[in-house]
This record gives structure tokens, sequence and C-alpha cells, in this order.
């Protein structure tokens, strides 16, 4: 098996994606409301001409509205984030030990309603060094590569404790990460190791 090279433009696209993949579901699950909410308020407006009886629909799909557009916005600064790091090199690599990898159940914020929260599996690698890492919820990882694109299932399959990977990150924010197989990818000359 021949080791593919990783580069910098490689990693900053997968974090971008991880970016996108989280925010996916909370940008659907609001246009799942605002359309039709939209739509009801605008056929109550012409149809019934009465401001009280489409007012409290209104108000629900100005809600959502606002609601999308925060994540929205969120969604950009991570994206720009992600972009001034790469310009300014503040993208770390250190190279991790895998000690288990785990399916958890999580409690995340619903995004319908305030103070809700939603189960999730979620599949967990946990270092030795004590870090860990949440697999984003990607179809396939590495979709640049032409050899080594696998599918969660696949990577979590060919992972044994005690594997080697990369661990690319922002300086900045942690929680924007992406791990890569040593026995897989090489690092190119655009990192820098984080002992």
């Amino acid at each position: 098996m021949t080791k593919e090279i990783l580069t910098l433009q490689n990693a900053v696209g997968d974090l971008k994606t991880g970016t996108d993949l989280k925010f996916f579901r909370i940008r659907t699950w609001r246009l799942c409301f605002i359309i039709p909410l939209s739509l009801i308020a605008l056929i109550d407006s012409l149809w019934i001409r009465s401001i009280w009886i489409c007012l409290p629909t209104s108000i629900l799909a100005v809600y959502h509205i606002a609601r999308f557009l925060m994540a929205a916005n969120q969604w950009r600064a991570e994206k720009k984030m992600i972009c001034e790091a790469a310009e300014c090199g503040e993208i770390t690599v250190s190279i991790e030990t895998v000690s288990h990898i785990a399916e958890e159940t999580v409690y995340e914020p619903h995004p319908s309603l305030r103070g809700s929260r939603a189960t999730k599996q979620v599949s967990m690698f946990y270092f030795q060094s004590g870090g860990s890492f949440r697999l984003p919820e990607a179809e396939i990882h590495y979709s640049w590569s032409n050899e080594h694109y696998i599918s969660t299932k696949g990577l979590i399959n060919i992972t044994c404790s005690g594997d080697e990977f990369y661990l690319v990150s922002l300086m900045r924010n942690r929680e924007i990460a992406y791990v890569y197989p040593c026995k897989s990818f090489v690092l190119s000359g655009d990192f820098a190791l984080r002992p």
C-alpha cells in the first residue's frame, strides 16, 4: 500500500467539509419550517386579508428565518476562520496514538426549541495523550484521495489500538479538527509538526 501526500490544501478542504456537515442538519431543519410557514402566512394574508389571522404564522416564520440566518452566520465565520488559519500558518499537526474507538450517545441541542436536546450515536477516537476526536458524519472521508478514500465504518474497521494518526487542528479552535492515518498518508512540507 502506497502512502499519499497530505497537503495543506487537502486538509483545509476536509476541515471545511466537516464544518459544512455540522451545519447541514441545522439548516435543513430550519428550512423545513421556513418554507411552509411563509407560504401559509402569505396565503392567509392574500386570501383572508386579516392581519390578526396571519400574525401568529408570520411570527413563527420570522423566528425560524432569524435562527436560520444566525446559523448561516456562524457557519460562514467558521469557514472564514479556517481560511485565515491556513493563510497565517495557524494549522497544526500532531501525531496521536489511538487508545480505543467508541460508539457513544451524545446529547446535542435540538435546532427546533431552546433547551431541547436530541440524542445521537457518534464515533469517537480516543488517543493515549488524553485527547479525543469525533468523526464527522461524512459518507466518504478523504474524497480528494485517489487511493485512500473511505467510509466512516471502513475507517473504524481498519483502525486498531496503537495506530498512529495525524491530528490536524486550528490553533484558535481545537474543536475544528480532522484525523489522517499515518499508514495511509505522509505530510507535505506545508505542515509543521507540533510536539
